[in-house]
């Protein structure tokens, strides 16, 4: 008895989990990246997990932001990278990230005919984010030379 299996139909069944590491620094706008399979995805939830079980990241079903169990630090800060989600891209941008945003995120979606909750699917993707202050020997982004400053006397 010989099995054949379909590794690409599994595909859409069985994914790895991506995880990835971000930096960034307060002020700055940060994507936080989700690559679902490209099926009818009728929800998709940003959650952090170190918030309470009602309140998330970010949620979106059937077309639209769902804003009344969102935790009040991202209101207003979170948005789809693609409105269309198309090729099953669910990355969000989350704006003007601040130190507290600290920690890590989980990305789940859920698709047609599909009739599990998504609060209890597990993650397409996590992302551990940090916010750290800029390196005190740097200036916005310009850098002064005192050894090369002339002046009037």
């Amino acid at each position: 008895l010989s099995v054949f299996v379909n590794f690409s139909v599994l595909g859409l069944f069985f994914h790895r989990t991506l995880a990835l590491n971000l930096r960034a620094r307060p002020g700055d706008d940060v994507t936080l990246s989700c690559q679902a399979p490209d099926v009818n995805i009728t929800a998709t939830e940003w959650r952090r997990t170190d918030l309470k079980d009602l309140q998330y990241v970010f949620f979106f079903q059937d077309g639209h932001i769902d804003s009344v169990k969102q935790h009040p630090s991202f209101k207003n800060r979170v948005e789809l990278k693609d409105k269309e989600m198309k090729n099953g891209d669910l990355s969000v941008i989350l704006k003007n990230v601040k130190k507290n945003d600290s920690g890590t995120y989980e990305c789940c979606s859920k698709t047609e005919n599909v009739e599990s909750n998504i609060t209890e699917a597990e993650p397409i993707s996590t992302i551990e984010l940090e916010v750290v202050d800029p390196d005190p020997g740097e200036f916005s982004g310009c850098r002064l030379n005192l050894n090369s400053l002339t002046g009037f006397y």
